[in-house]
């Protein structure tokens, strides 16, 4: 990931210096108090083109560069900056010297709301204080860090200013940043020397001097022209309302390591070296077991994201057992609600995820039977388009005959209407052909096509190939329809700014190949060093990207793939919708003693347990024996989380969970992605493997032992530990 841009501060100038009136007026600017030859001048009108500063006087005149900057000017500034819609932050501003009727009340709200302003305590915000250099330090760094890399500081540079030690303890972080960045460098002293001053005071002229090379830092544009500060600044700040619309969004395939790899490869083809899904600010992880087996099969990862319900690997949206009784899917459910649906993928549109959606199954290879059924939700109006590969399954006579609107070229996709099946290839789709359609040209077209439908849309899309190019272990391949799938990320992204009542969540069916990227991933070690461990799927957990109203509550906590399905039907007003999982605390504050009773490199601190791994490559221990009280009601374990921060100054592999049972035999449960940054905090899932479900399966175990398989130095915090249960049959 590249640096910030370098952005630097004049201070050293005294206030008395600066020119306050100016007879002649600009001749582009509308300040009589700001003349052309002045310092400042370039950062006054780039701030006042771009809309962020106005004059002070009711003329708009006056901009007054010698007058220090207030808190509630700063906020503002930011809100106008990222194009926030007012509309979403009006009411309680929760302080009590910011009436919700006051000129900056919604910035303040929407500053206090995303983490980037604070009080002053007593509830008070003191918009009209200065605002001083550690406090705008402090605001641009909480900003940057929803954006860039804030990380490898060269913290000496604060260090050596003689008042360093006067700095807030809250704002040492952030002035160490600014430093660093050269956002902020000393005042200079009559003596020659200079200071941080960070109680200091900052004048308008010399915050639009610092505002200016801020801001710029965020020019720039990803390859295509659709990614760029706009578009990231919306997708944050958006106030989005209750979900109408719902885009459904599956990369095949995807673990978090094919992600970072992909970003890598591609950054120079990039807004600002990131993906777009990466600027969506909740993210969070799903596990993807299925009802037969630790590792999952497109069919039953599908089922279970589309049904809520865990099933047997191969079937499709039916049950386990006997695979006749059909499980209900959020499209259908969609449709009964009158919404638009469509299905958007790069394989044949009767593989096993789109046909989860769309069909009933008891194998996923029968696609005759998911083409017709997927050609009568069409006939029916259940489905209204359905774009992909697969021409080879379907009857395009009767399909035509039955009003579906049915193309098999790319000229045709911006012109047909709906009901549109549209079929590019006899199977999968060939991905790197620029004479088929891309999977964002077909999510763009989709779109466009189902959000003409006032009771709102739901549509699915796959990046269908990402997981085939694992299987193969061709990382730049699979890297590639990473991207390719991105791009059509961003067509949903763009639709969702503009109209807020749409819900986009991203996720996976499961993760193939068992991709391991290098500690430290960059673009030049990133295909030398980079290695699959498998061919096939794995059972590692997977991201979920939320975007929309409501997602953090809804989404929150430990997920299971059944959770998402479950979540997007209670917006659609069903609410026994699946299966949810069932989780249960092990270790928590209140028994946390039991581990640091039973692991003597062990410590209790104020959020959880400290333990310190050295080379002797001990082994925390969660002694299940005496948890009886806890465990009696759990039946059958699938999975543990347990929640890690590195509190060491390294970043270093997450440890391995083993299993052991009563007889002294072992088992490695593997975490979703493999090394930790220092400070960074992390919920581990670890699967458990299915040749242990069983009801009543604590009783077949010993102990769990969180640790490293070889010589290891680490520092971590743990805080709660938990399991999901479930029923053995699903």
């Amino acid at each position: 990931m590249k640096r910030f841009i370098s952005l630097f501060l004049i201070v050293a100038m005294a206030v008395c210096a600066f020119p306050f009136a100016i007879i002649a007026e600009d001749s582009v600017l509308p300040f009589t108090d700001v003349k052309t030859e002045y310092w400042y001048y370039d950062a006054v009108k780039y701030t006042y083109e771009e809309g962020i500063f106005k004059g002070v006087d009711a003329e708009g005149k006056v901009f007054a560069p010698a007058k220090n900057m207030t808190r509630a000017e700063l906020v503002m500034t930011l809100f106008q900056l990222t194009g926030v819609d007012k509309e979403g932050y009006t009411g309680d501003t929760g302080f009590s010297d910011v009436s919700a009727k006051s000129w900056m009340s919604y910035a303040v709200k929407w500053g206090s709301e995303m983490g980037y302003v604070s009080g002053v305590g007593n509830g008070r915000f003191n918009p009209q204080g200065n605002i001083t250099r550690q406090e705008f330090a402090c605001i641009l760094y909480r900003f940057a860090k929803d954006y860039y890399l804030t990380e490898d500081v060269d913290a000496s540079l604060i260090a050596s200013f003689p008042d360093a030690s006067t700095i807030a303890s809250w704002a040492k972080t952030s002035l160490e940043w600014a430093a660093d960045r050269k956002i902020v460098s000393g005042v200079a002293l009559p003596d020659g020397s200079s200071v941080v001053s960070p109680k200091g005071t900052t004048t308008r002229a010399q915050a639009a001097q610092m505002l200016m090379t801020f801001i710029k830092m965020f020019d720039g544009e990803s390859a295509d022209g659709k990614v760029n500060r706009d578009l990231v600044f919306a997708v944050k700040n958006t106030a989005y309302t209750e979900p109408k619309n719902i885009i459904y969004m599956i990369g095949d395939g995807t673990g978090f390591n094919i992600i970072e790899a992909a970003e890598n490869i591609y950054h120079e083809s990039l807004y600002m070296d990131k993906l777009a899904m990466n600027y969506i600010p909740y993210l969070t992880h799903q596990t993807t077991y299925s009802s037969s087996n630790y590792i999952t099969d497109s069919a039953a990862g599908g089922t279970a994201l589309a049904t809520g319900y865990k099933t047997a690997n191969g079937a499709v949206a039916v049950d386990a057992e006997k695979r006749e009784e059909p499980y209900k899917t959020v499209l259908e459910l969609a449709a009964e609600k009158g919404m638009s649906t469509g299905i958007v993928v790069t394989k044949s549109v009767t593989d096993a995820t789109p046909a989860a959606y769309s069909s009933h199954a008891y194998e996923r290879g029968l696609y005759d039977e998911i083409a017709e059924q997927q050609t009568e939700m069409m006939i029916k109006g259940d489905l209204d388009l359905l774009l992909g590969g697969g021409s080879l399954y379907f009857n395009d006579d009767y399909c035509i005959e039955n009003g579906i609107n049915y193309t098999t070229k790319k000229a045709e996709l911006k012109n047909t209407p709906l009901p549109l099946l549209g079929l590019y290839d006899y199977d999968s789709m060939d991905t790197f052909d620029e004479n088929q359609p891309t999977l964002a040209e077909m999510t763009d077209r989709a779109i466009e096509l189902l959000s003409e439908d006032e009771n709102g849309f739901f549509l699915m899309v796959e990046g269908s190939q990402i997981d085939v190019f694992n299987h193969d272990n061709k990382l730049e391949e699979a890297s590639h329809e990473v991207y390719e799938f991105d791009k059509a990320v961003i067509e949903a992204l763009e639709f969702a700014v503009k109209n807020p009542d749409t819900l986009i969540i991203i996720t996976a069916d499961h993760e193939t190949g068992g991709l391991y990227i290098p500690m430290d991933p960059t673009p030049d070690n990133i295909k030398r060093d980079s290695q699959y461990t498998s061919g096939g799927h794995t059972e590692r957990a997977v991201p979920v990207y939320a975007l929309g109203a409501g997602v953090e509550e809804g989404l929150d906590g430990i997920l299971e793939n059944t959770d998402i399905a479950a979540y997007v039907a209670s917006l659609l007003g069903e609410e026994d919708f699946g299966k949810k999982s069932v989780h249960h605390t092990l270790i928590d504050e209140t028994n946390k003693s039991l581990l640091v009773e039973a692991n003597s490199f062990a410590e209790t601190t104020e959020n959880g347990i400290k333990v310190t791994y050295d080379t002797e490559n001990k082994d925390l221990m969660i002694p299940l024996e005496k948890l009886t009280d806890i465990t009696a009601d759990i039946k059958n374990i699938r999975a543990v989380h347990i929640e890690i921060t590195n509190t060491g100054d390294t970043r270093v592999p997450v440890p391995i969970l083993t299993v052991e049972t009563v007889d002294g035999g072992t088992e490695d449960a593997i975490p979703h992605h493999e090394y930790i940054s220092p400070g960074e905090s992390v919920t581990m899932a670890f699967i458990i493997h299915h040749a242990f479900w069983a009801d009543n399966m604590l009783d077949e175990f010993n102990a769990f032992y969180l640790g490293y398989g070889s010589g290891v130095s680490a520092e971590f915090e743990i805080g709660n530990i938990y399991v999901t249960d479930r029923p053995v049959e699903h």
